[in-house]
């Protein structure tokens, strides 16, 4: 989340001030937001394999429900990646708008 604040503010920032830094920081922002994204997806299955195999058969076929929620929000994730590379590739206000909705259903799937 502070990736795409960071993003934001740097382009708010630019409008105003139109100074090349503020470019680059709505850049930093874009990146820094899909290198954690990515680090995220790929540490999550990793943890989700270390515990305990009690915890595991719960999320994964120990119930339906738990099951197509991490199913979900696994995919949301890669959709999320997948908006966030096309951002920092095309600076598109649609794209931004898109990338944010993902990420707060996806932090609302990952909430208990």
């Amino acid at each position: 989340m502070m990736g795409m604040f960071t993003y934001g503010w740097g382009k708010s920032r630019q409008r105003i001030d139109h100074q090349p830094e503020w470019s680059e920081y709505a850049l930093f922002g874009k990146k820094m937001t899909a290198l954690f994204t990515v680090l995220q997806l790929a540490a999550g299955p990793m943890l989700l394999l270390s515990m305990d195999k009690s915890v595991q058969n719960k999320f994964m076929g120990g119930s339906l429900f738990h099951t197509s929620l991490l199913l979900t929000a696994i995919l949301l994730a890669i959709v999320l990646c997948w908006l966030l590379l096309l951002l920092i590739k095309k600076d598109s206000r649609k794209v931004f708008i898109s990338s944010i909705t993902v990420l707060l259903i996806v932090n609302e799937l990952d909430s208990p």
